[in-house]
């Protein structure tokens, strides 16, 4: 008939590796008190030594992906404010024409520039910048004497 071996739990095998470190007990005294064999004393006490770094090192690996956890939550709660944004620029009446998309871009709006509202409204940025040239009612000197002397030219020709 085989003898069931012992499972020490974590906290067991923590207390006894603490008192080992301590040093007031020798490796044989803390043994008999426990009723374990000095060997599982010295084994424990070098896995603690060699897991020592490994359990601080899990406290800052929490910790950093923690940090990157809240970093990346900042920045989706930038990006769903930004859409918000956007969304209730483009709930406005939505018109085809040129003139009227330009009137729509609020150029003092500081939560969306003026490039970002002409993509939404699917408008070509220069074309809101320009401006159509005033057209003369009235001809200066010198388109009169630049079209009388084309047309003398016309007159002359064959």
């Amino acid at each position: 008939m085989r003898v069931k071996r012992k499972q020490h739990s974590a906290g067991f095998k923590a207390k006894i590796v603490l008192e080992a470190i301590k040093g007031r007990k020798t490796t044989n005294e803390i043994a008999s008190e426990y009723q374990i064999h000095p060997n599982l004393v010295s084994k424990w006490k070098s896995q603690l030594h060699q897991q020592a770094a490994a359990l601080f090192g899990a406290v800052n690996r929490r910790e950093d992906e923690q940090k990157e956890a809240e970093e990346l939550q900042a920045t989706l709660y930038q990006q769903i404010s930004q859409l918000k944004v956007e969304l209730d620029f483009l709930k406005k009446p939505s018109t085809p024409t040129l003139e009227e998309k330009r009137r729509l871009i609020e150029p003092d709006n500081s939560k969306i520039s003026i490039s970002r509202q002409c993509k939404l409204l699917e408008l070509a940025r220069p074309s809101y910048y320009y401006r159509p040239h005033q057209s003369l009612d009235y001809f200066t000197p010198a388109q009169v004497y630049f079209d009388n002397l084309k047309l003398e030219q016309a007159v002359i020709l064959p």
